[in-house]
């Protein structure tokens, strides 16, 4: 089980290590759905690491 807050700064786990293919269409569609418009309130990690679907 990877904790990604856990992990020391800098490391970053891909998220295709943990997630099917499906789920990750799935977090993605999430995502877009809650993001908000302003910098402030858009996910700030990239999309292949485990931090932006956490």
């Amino acid at each position: 089980m990877y904790i990604p807050f856990s992990m020391p700064e800098g490391e970053d786990v891909d998220i295709e290590n943990m997630f099917k293919k499906k789920e990750k269409i799935c977090l993605e569609t999430i995502n877009k759905r809650v993001e908000g418009k302003t910098i402030s309130l858009k996910n700030p990690y990239h999309q292949r690491d485990l931090k932006w679907a956490v």
